[in-house]
């Protein structure tokens, strides 16, 4: 399989997996604690990746010991902040607030990009970016501009913007891994890291009485978020990053909602209306449209040490 074709492959697999996440996020807030959610999310992820993972770990320990800096940064903003906030803000904010800012974190890739990494940005990837999120709000809004026009951001929308964000600069310096980091010591490190970083959060928020249940649901719900959210999207993501860059591989956080209306249709049973289809062609649009940038001009300057 060509290398372009697999990356985005592997990225529209990491997308419909987010999308579950979001779906289930949803679905359990009343019943699983946020911080617990992501807490255990990483923790069980660690244990039951650790006989694949840790070999490469082992293998690549000096290069991990040489990066540190940045698996800190990466774990902190993709895997604690990102998911934390994520399930924070479906308490207090709707689907369609959350959906739409998140949205706009294909167009704020390609500018960190140019700030962090000097790649040039080029005006048909931010034409195309803008047509994608144009294709997101269309589903959102079901094509009613009203929805749009009573929208109002609650300390839920302040939230998913840090949510945003974070992802945002996470897509950016996951590009900084250099050759040498194999993706799964990468992948193995972050995750540790992150279930470090929220243990202390997690105690606090169970002392308030935020406590995780254990039962067969839960159960289900953390073997879904482990296999599917965290193992098998972050090594897709982390892969397309690696062969497209960032800019093109942000773009398919714009598939996000797609794949969230399939599973409605799918599990919740709902109805596929015409607003569907239209914000589906309209985000396939854009994002073909910016990824038939030629290749020449998406040459990324060497990062220097960091």
């Amino acid at each position: 399989m060509p290398v372009k074709l697999r990356a985005y492959a592997l990225l529209s697999l990491a997308s419909a997996a987010w999308a579950g996440n979001v779906v289930l996020g949803r679905a359990v807030r009343a019943d699983i604690p946020p911080i617990g959610m992501a807490f255990w999310r990483w923790a069980v992820a660690c244990a039951v990746a650790s006989p694949f993972l840790l070999p490469a770990l082992l293998r690549n320990k000096a290069v991990v010991r040489r990066e540190w800096r940045l698996i800190l940064s990466l774990a902190t903003l993709g895997m604690t902040l990102f998911h934390t906030l994520l399930y924070l803000a479906v308490h207090t904010t709707t689907a369609i607030n959350a959906t739409l800012i998140l949205s706009i974190s294909p167009i704020i890739i390609p500018t960190a990009s140019r700030v962090i990494l000097g790649r040039p940005q080029t005006p048909r990837e931010l034409a195309g970016a803008a047509l994608s999120t144009l294709g997101v709000v269309i589903i959102m809004s079901r094509g009613d501009l009203a929805v749009l026009q009573q929208l109002a951001f609650t300390r839920g929308d302040l939230m998913m913007l840090g949510a945003t964000a974070a992802w945002t600069l996470y897509s950016v310096l996951l590009k900084r891994k250099p050759a040498d980091l194999d993706s799964r010591a990468l992948l193995g490190a972050c995750m540790a890291v992150a279930a470090l970083l929220l243990l202390p959060l997690y105690l606090w928020e169970t002392s308030t009485g935020q406590v995780v249940p254990l039962t067969l649901s839960s159960l289900l719900v953390f073997a879904y978020l482990v296999l599917g959210p965290s193992l098998l999207a972050y090594y897709c993501y982390n892969r397309g990053v690696a062969e497209v860059g960032p800019v093109h591989a942000g773009l398919s956080i714009n598939l996000i909602p797609v794949f969230a209306t399939v599973l409605a249709l799918l599990f919740l049973k709902e109805q596929l209306h015409g607003f569907h289809v239209l914000g589906i062609l309209v985000i396939a649009g854009g994002s073909c449209w910016a990824l038939s940038v030629k290749r020449e001009a998406l040459s990324v300057p060497s990062p220097g040490r960091h």
